[in-house]
């Protein structure tokens, strides 16, 4: 029988449990009752032999090999080859208990390639250097070369392409936006969505924004639906406001959109083409009067409605499309394709296109339309113009589209 059954036995006949010393490092049994003889201590630093339980030596140097093999013999070869074994812990009034040492994590590497690197690795390094200096690509356009004679018309016309939208509401035109809900339908309101600090910063500054404008107003409306932060490609955010929940009881309108072949097939035979894109179009369509509070939208601050025409609407493409249509009716087959905020002007000649440009610019300053400057493109025999490139020899896929094909 090995010291520690032994000791364990007379352990287990005085009633008693063994005691441990943190200092010395060792293990001990108290003295027992009945002859008052104390069981021999064993330091657990030294070496206990597997075969005849003796200390001071290990089962391979055992003078009985007679008793070699078993446990201690695995034992002691796990060891000598490095592997990882269980380790035994002692803890005071409590059962030994068999602990596993925990794996340390490997990071993995990328081959050859020292430009690549894993996340943990990435994550080591931070922390062992205190500065991280990172270089960031932006796609950025060139812009566009405008023609001396586009230049002149931009410069008269500098109340239609301006840098912004003017302050406070656009006109009312004779065609609103119109929000009919279901007769008997709910009302919602959803609760605001959880942000981080950041978030509900930049959201009430675009909030602030938007009402200094005079876009949106206070509200005590019985309905209102969540905004959120989109990211733009650029790094910057987008407000948006969830309204799934007022267009699943809003009334749909049947207006027709434009089929893009029908669109296409009115461009034969021009060789000159421009395209205006309004800023912002659908902010330049008011809601109906009445017709606000169901626009109406909540954030932690609290609740705001829409004076004009919000992103993610239903029937809000409809609206567009019936505004633009009346405007432009007159020049619409002839000279002119509309698709949504993007209108295209395209004509035989240089000097009729720019009689119809000045035309198309005429109606837009009538009804106080604003178009963005950087987004136009004047004056060229070749535009992209609904994912398709079109020029006096024909129609032409972006090869920009296809790309990710190849």
């Amino acid at each position: 029988m090995s010291s520690r059954n032994r000791a364990s036995s007379s352990s287990e006949n005085t009633g008693s449990r063994p005691s441990v010393s943190a200092s010395s490092g060792s293990y001990s049994y108290p003295r027992n009752p009945t002859n008052n003889v104390q069981t021999p201590r064993a330091t657990i630093g030294g070496f206990q032999c597997f075969g005849c339980g003796e200390t001071g030596h290990m089962l391979s140097k055992c003078p009985r090999p007679a008793k070699r093999g078993g446990r201690g013999n695995m034992t002691e070869k796990c060891i000598m080859m490095g592997l990882r074994i269980p380790i035994l812990s002692f803890s005071m009034k409590k059962k030994i208990v068999l602990l596993p040492s925990k794996p340390s994590e490997k990071i993995k590497a990328h081959g050859d390639n020292t430009n690549l690197l894993s996340y943990a690795k990435f994550e080591l390094e931070i922390k062992e250097v205190e500065t991280v200096y990172v270089l960031m690509g932006k796609e950025t356009q060139a812009d566009m070369e405008v023609p001396s004679a586009a230049a002149s018309l931009i410069s008269e016309f500098a109340d239609v392409f301006q840098e912004e939208l003017p302050e406070g509401l656009p006109p009312l035109h004779d065609i609103q936006h119109h929000i009919n809900l279901e007769p008997g339908a709910m009302l919602p309101n959803k609760p605001h969505y959880r942000m981080s600090p950041t978030e509900h910063e930049e959201l009430r500054r675009q909030v602030e924004e938007l009402q200094s404008k005079g876009h949106i107003r206070e509200s005590l409306s019985p309905c209102a639906v969540p905004a959120l932060l989109i990211p733009k490609k650029d790094g910057t955010w987008r407000m948006c406001v969830d309204s799934r929940a007022i267009n699943k009881i809003t009334v749909r309108y049947r207006f027709p959109i434009p089929r893009l072949d029908d669109l296409l097939d009115q461009l034969s035979g021009a060789h000159e083409f421009t395209k205006l894109d309004l800023k912002s179009g659908y902010h330049q369509i008011r809601i109906r009067p009445g017709d606000e509070w169901k626009t109406t939208f909540k954030t932690r601050e609290g609740l705001y409605e829409w004076l004009v025409m919000q992103f993610g609407l239903s029937n809000a493409p409809s609206t567009f499309m019936r505004v633009m249509n009346q405007a432009l009716r007159p020049f619409i087959g002839k000279f002119v394709v509309v698709y949504f905020d993007d209108i295209l002007i395209y004509s035989a000649n240089l000097e009729l296109h720019l009689q119809h440009i000045r035309e198309v610019l005429c109606v837009l300053r009538r009804e106080k339309f604003v178009a963005a400057a950087k987004k136009c493109v004047f004056m060229t025999p070749k535009v992209l113009f609904l994912g398709y490139v079109i020029s006096g020899e024909g129609l032409q896929v972006d090869e920009s589209k296809i790309e990710a094909v190849r």
